[in-house]
This record gives C-alpha cells, sequence and structure tokens, in this order.
C-alpha cells in the first residue's frame, strides 16, 4: 500500500517504477489495494500460474489482477489459470494483448503491473527495450491506465533503469 501522503502527490493518471528484490519482490503487488476495480498485470519473467501463487502466499488477492503471459507458451506450459491472457514472447503482441485488456476494464482507476522488466534485456537489445517500454507506456497513457513498472534492482542495468524512471512519475524503492 502506498503512503497517503505520496498518494497525494502524484498525478491523475500517475506511473510507478517500483525497485525491488528477489526476496521483497510481492511487495510490489501490494500497491494493488489503492486501486477498487480489477486491473492487469505483464508478466514478463513468471508464468501467470507462478505470479498467482505467488500473490495466494503472501496473502495478496490474485482475482483482482488479470494476467498477460507470454512464458507459458515459450516453455509449453499446460496450465491455463482463469483470467489469464496466453501470447507469444513478442513485444508487438505485449503491447497489442495489453491495450485489449486494458480497454475491458473499468475506466476509473486502470491500472497495470509490468512485472520484470529486468527480463527483457535477456532477450532483446537495450535500444529495442526502451523503445517497447515507450511505446508500452504510450498506450497505457492513451488509455488512461495507471503504470506500474517492477524490476528487479539487482538485474535491470544502466541505460535501462535511467529509461524506466525517465517514464514515471515516481521511483519506490521496495523494502
Amino acid at each position: 500500500m502506498l503512503p497517503e501522503p505520496l498518494k497525494r502527490e502524484l498525478p491523475y493518471d500517475f506511473s510507478l517504477a517500483i525497485r525491488t528484490t528477489l526476496q521483497n519482490h510481492h511487495k510490489a503487488y501490494q500497491v494493488m489495494d489503492m486501486f477498487h476495480h480489477k486491473g492487469a498485470c505483464l508478466t514478463l519473467h513468471k508464468t501467470a500460474e507462478n505470479i498467482r501463487r505467488l500473490l495466494s502466499n503472501s496473502g495478496i488477492d490474485s482475482t483482482k489482477i488479470h494476467i498477460i503471459d507470454p512464458l507459458t507458451k515459450v516453455i509449453s506450459s499446460s496450465a491455463e489459470p482463469e483470467d489469464t491472457t496466453h501470447i507469444p514472447y513478442n513485444l508487438h503482441h505485449m503491447i497489442d494483448a495489453s491495450e485489449k485488456v486494458v480497454q475491458q476494464l473499468p475506466l476509473k482507476q486502470r491500472f497495470m503491473v509490468v512485472d520484470g522488466v529486468h527480463a527483457l534485456p535477456l532477450v532483446y537489445t537495450d535500444d529495442t527495450v526502451q523503445s517497447f517500454l515507450k511505446n508500452l507506456h504510450a498506450t497505457l497513457r492513451r488509455n488512461h491506465t495507471h503504470s506500474i513498472y517492477v524490476y528487479d534492482r539487482t538485474k535491470l542495468h544502466e541505460p535501462l533503469t535511467s529509461a524506466v524512471h525517465k517514464l514515471v512519475d515516481k521511483v519506490i524503492e521496495m523494502t
């Protein structure tokens, strides 16, 4: 949950970057408590099944989020969790699926968690990742969606850390 003073200083359609570590990554999802409606999550480093298990084990309501999962197809898993959109691990598909999912959410308080930004440079060049983040961010803004970029601070290198920070209104250090 975000502290009340921090919430008051954020603009209406705010964007956040949440810097985590492996040990406290699940805490980033507590930000969902400030939204009264269902949101979305684009997971870039775990399958939807693993995200739901992580949230459940942490006492966080996983039914409050629709997950866009590009990883299940990559690992050829047969798991089909409810309220999940499975897509190929392709940046264009990720942006398209994100837009379709957020457009189905209530306009008031739309939000999307982009989880595992640190995984993108394992597959794509820094320039490609930066271009993807800018395009995804523009898509979310155009759809009046609060964007929350979550990454492991020990795994995301410069200049990508700076690129994420330039997109957002506030960077939160999750401890």
